[in-house]
């Protein structure tokens, strides 16, 4: 029973970092549209 908070956590994670990346992508392009 212990492992299954951990790996929740892991899980919940891996979601984080996918919806994270595509959104920090996002605002780099948007500041490269703005300076230029």
């Amino acid at each position: 029973e212990p492992l299954a908070v951990p790996l929740d956590g892991l899980h919940f994670d891996d979601k984080l970092y996918f919806v994270e990346e595509p959104v920090e992508i996002v605002n780099y392009e948007v500041k490269q549209l703005k300076q230029s």
